[in-house]
């Protein structure tokens, strides 16, 4: 891709002057997401042999390689920075040698301002901006959420199983695009459940699914639950503690605390043998429920990065899905093709 930014300058360098001239360049290229530049160097770099695991630069040190007011920047990620950005080998080299030769002046001139950053992962639901995916594609990954939900629990109810697998596209929906959205899926699959259709005692259960949507949703965006796996498995066990909460008096006041799951047959059993019905129902449900928030939490985190591959949804707030990636075997096939192309070249 042809670029604007002047190589060659009159006045000395300096590191400000190539954090300038690298904005302009991003800018030039799209204005592609932070995390979207780590991705392509992740990309580079395994391509040269480098593990996937440790090829992904954080979001963070691509970020901060475009901030002014820097001592020295890091020759390596500038370069693939740049080649990220569609330049050449050759124009790479060149920034890397400006680099070289910059040095910090004593009183630098004011610099423009820095690059406004992303939306940050612990701000808000707004941390995901629609324009960012095309309407089409929004409402797609959400219709495919309520399926998910309607087979999930069609295989609980033909299988009897000890899990309930009605919420992993209401989670999927809170953790790619939003809590409001999972709410909205949430919404939409007690609607699609013609079994319970026009059930008024049905309803009440919509808090619990609501409730796991929100803290699905905000936990990864507000309380940085998505930064790493066993943060975002802590995550999941906040969902199923706080779903358990909000069913156990809905259990309690509307079915004496059964509710046609397994579990009733522990429930039985713990009150048959003194517990308060409501410390039975809890205790009998919060099994269950850690056991099918791990399980469906898992589900959905290969599903975001599935869905992070075919269609770029953003994933700044969620660093896990990016670990997991880097990691996934397309990247591990690539690897093993650059090291066998490096072995027969060596022979």
């Amino acid at each position: 891709m042809p670029h604007s930014t002047p190589l060659h300058r009159t006045e000395p360098d300096t590191i400000d002057g190539i954090v300038t001239d690298l904005r302009e360049l991003r800018s030039a290229s799209g204005s592609p997401s932070y995390a979207e530049l780590g991705r392509r160097v992740g990309e580079l770099r395994v391509e040269r042999g480098v593990r996937p695991a440790a090829a992904v630069p954080a979001r963070s040190t691509v970020y901060n390689l475009f901030k002014a007011g820097r001592v020295r920047m890091d020759h390596a990620l500038l370069r693939d920075i740049v080649l990220a950005l569609g330049e050449s080998g050759e124009t790479a080299d060149a920034w890397v040698e400006r680099c070289r030769q910059a040095h910090r002046v004593g009183s630098p001139a004011p610099a423009p301002a820095s690059p406004a950053p992303e939306p940050a992962a612990t701000s808000s639901h707004t941390a995901f901006s629609l324009r960012q995916l095309p309407l089409g594609v929004t409402t797609a990954i959400l219709l495919g959420c309520v399926l998910i939900n309607a087979l999930g629990l069609a295989a609980q109810r033909a299988l009897s199983l000890q899990v309930f697998l009605d919420m992993i596209g209401t989670g999927l929906a809170a953790i790619a695009l939003g809590p409001w959205y999972g709410v909205l899926v949430a919404v939409a699959s007690q609607a699609a459940d013609v079994r319970n259709l026009g059930n008024a005692a049905e309803l009440p259960f919509l808090l619990v699914s609501t409730a796991g949507a929100l803290v699905w949703g905000y936990g990864v965006r507000r309380w940085r639950l998505g930064t790493n796996l066993s943060r975002y498995l802590l995550l999941n066990l906040l969902v199923a503690l706080t779903c358990t909460t909000i069913v156990t008096p809905i259990l309690v006041i509307l079915s004496a605390g059964t509710h046609g799951h397994l579990s009733d047959l522990f429930t039985g059993t713990l009150a048959d043998s003194g517990v308060h019905l409501a410390a039975a129902v809890f205790g009998s449900n919060i099994i269950a429920s850690v056991l099918d928030k791990l399980l469906s939490g898992l589900i959905m985190l290969a599903l975001f990065v599935t869905l992070q591959r075919l269609v770029s949804v953003p994933v700044d707030h969620m660093p896990v899905v990016e670990q997991l990636a880097a990691l996934s075997p397309r990247s591990a096939t690539r690897e093993a093709g650059v090291q066998t192309h490096r072995a027969d070249a060596s022979e």
